[in-house]
């Protein structure tokens, strides 16, 4: 249905049309001065942190929530649901800081979101805590911060390329992709019964998402 909508109804919005858009050649030195771009460099690593949270919970919840907590697979699923109700309640939160701030400041304020439950995640665990509620909390936390910064942070990337919006677009996709296949790789072999994979997973790219926000991002102003 989404293809057919496209296809019938989306006008294009290209005001020039490049038939060598796609040639190899055009390609490798798009992505390079896309890549050599300090607006974009930041943003697209905010993105792909940000995701790193966001895909460690997705890999590995069904294995710590069911096998290692013992909760019903039913019960599990509103787990996770909930989650994504507090990533759409971030998505909110987003467009009105990002009306107040710009997407700079929003996260910039995200990332105490995403810094808490990071923490609150990894510390208990780090303790030898195995609860439910003292992963599922957390969770939403990260969750709201990840409402703030994954929309900013794909719309910025591609902010400074009008003219190249889609090679912009590809190229953090694929950083963004990689990085989730690093932690698939990771997690084959990190899994071990316990609830720790999880959370320390969560509470690193949190504290790299907010790194990065503090830093790279700030430094790009208002």
């Amino acid at each position: 249905v989404a293809l057919a909508v496209v296809a019938w109804r989306l006008p294009e919005t290209a005001t020039r049309l490049r038939p060598d858009a796609t040639r190899p050649a055009v390609l490798l030195a798009a992505w390079r001065r896309i890549a050599a771009h300090r607006v974009f460099r930041a943003w697209a690593l905010l993105t792909a942190a940000t995701y790193g949270g966001l895909f460690t919970t997705l890999a590995a919840s069904s294995f710590v929530y069911i096998d290692v907590l013992g909760l019903p697979p039913a019960a599990f699923g509103l787990v996770l649901g909930s989650g994504s109700v507090a990533y759409i309640a971030g998505t909110f939160i987003c467009r009105h800081w990002v009306r107040l701030h710009g997407p700079v400041g929003a996260v910039q304020r995200g990332a105490a979101f995403t810094l808490a439950g990071g923490l609150l995640m990894a510390l208990p665990a780090a303790l030898g805590v195995q609860s439910v509620w003292a992963l599922a909390l957390p969770q939403c936390l990260f969750a709201i911060g990840h409402g703030v910064h994954q929309p900013c942070s794909q719309a910025a990337a591609v902010g400074p390329f009008p003219d190249q919006a889609g090679a912009a677009s590809a190229l953090a996709g694929f950083i963004l992709s990689a990085v989730a296949f690093g932690i698939a790789l990771w997690l084959g072999h990190a899994l071990d019964g316990t609830v720790r994979p999880l959370a320390y997973g969560v509470g690193f790219w949190s504290m790299l998402t907010c790194t990065i926000a503090w830093t790279l991002v700030r430094r790009l102003g208002r």
